[in-house]
């Protein structure tokens, strides 16, 4: 019993010294106490005990206690300054738009103001007023007035009389000629259409109009054989119409013949006879007896002069099944 409050003493008496010897830092205690007499002095933790002497530490503080009960609240304390207000924050989202309210009553009318400048803008014109009396009939206006527009086309009237029945044209002449093709060589132009008794001398062939005929006369058979028309009198020549027969019996290959009809002219010291663009074209097959095929031109027109000397060129594609018989007529009117 005695050696335990010895102990206690002692420790009470280190922990006394060591708070007054210790640096308010300090947190553990060092000692050196005597095996013998039991007596500890107090040593820098960098000391170290001498032979005898054992070391002992503690902590100045010891283990934190359970938190106590929470304490009466005090007195409010005393308002504090204001502080610096903050800056405004940002707008807020709008809200939705009341319903309209009722009308008010009209207020009562204001005094006129001052009268405005005059308007440089004409206003809109006002309705037209009532027509007022008829003025005096003016003197008759020597300038026409525009003519009013067209009416509407009135009914057929009753057919006239029958005129008087028209005389014969001496202006202009209608011809025609025809010729039995496919004698010859086939692409080749030949031209309407000698008169077999005046060209006797030729053989009974496409040959023999070879070329056309014009003047200066030969005497024929030679280079010159009839073939040739010449224009009575001053006309336009309109028409050219073209029928082909064909005069063959049925036979084969299945061929067929193309037969192209040109008119050409000739003009007294012209450069010889040229062919014009007065022409038409038919094509029929051989084969076919019976067959006809008819052309004409009524789109390109001549005017001739009395004497012009007409030539009718013709050519055809097949020859191998002759013969075809070909009509022409010109019209001039």
């Amino acid at each position: 019993m005695t050696s335990i409050k010895s102990a206690a003493a002692l420790a009470a008496a280190l922990l006394l010294a060591a708070s007054a010897m210790a640096a308010p830092t300090a947190t553990v205690v060092i000692a050196c106490v005597n095996n013998s007499t039991r007596v500890a002095r107090i040593v820098p933790s960098t000391a170290a005990c001498v032979a005898g002497e054992s070391a002992v530490t503690w902590a100045l503080t010891g283990p934190a206690g359970p938190v106590g009960p929470a304490g009466a609240q005090g007195p409010a304390g005393t308002p504090g300054t204001p502080g610096t207000p903050g800056a405004t924050g940002p707008a807020g989202p709008a809200g939705p738009a009341g319903s309209t309210g009722p009308a008010g009553p009209t207020g009562p009318a204001g005094p006129a103001g001052p009268a405005g400048p005059a308007s440089t803008v004409p206003g809109p014109a006002g309705p037209t007023g009532p027509a007022g009396p008829a003025g005096p009939v003016g003197p008759a206006s020597t300038v026409p007035g525009p003519a009013g527009p067209a009416g509407p086309s009135g009914p057929t009237g009753p057919a006239g009389p029958a005129g008087p029945a028209g005389g014969l044209s001496t202006t202009g002449f209608s011809t025609f000629t025809t010729i039995q093709s496919g004698f010859d060589a086939a692409n080749t132009v030949y031209y309407f259409s000698p008169v077999n008794a005046y060209n006797s001398g030729l053989p009974v062939s496409a040959a023999n109009n070879a070329q056309p005929g014009f003047p200066p006369f030969v005497a024929p058979p030679a280079a010159n054989p009839v073939n040739f028309i010449m224009a009575p009198a001053a006309c336009e020549l309109k028409a050219l119409n073209v029928g082909v027969l064909n005069n063959n019996v049925d036979s084969l290959p299945l061929n067929p013949d193309t037969i192209a009809i040109t008119v050409e002219r000739y003009t007294y010291g012209g450069p010889g006879v040229v062919p014009t663009a007065m022409t038409c074209s038919v094509t029929l097959r051989n084969q076919f007896a019976g067959t006809t095929a008819f052309c004409s031109d009524t789109t390109h027109t001549i005017a001739l002069s009395q004497g012009d000397i007409l030539s009718i060129g013709f050519s055809e594609t097949d020859v191998s099944a002759p013969p075809n018989i070909v009509t022409v007529g010109l019209v001039c009117q």
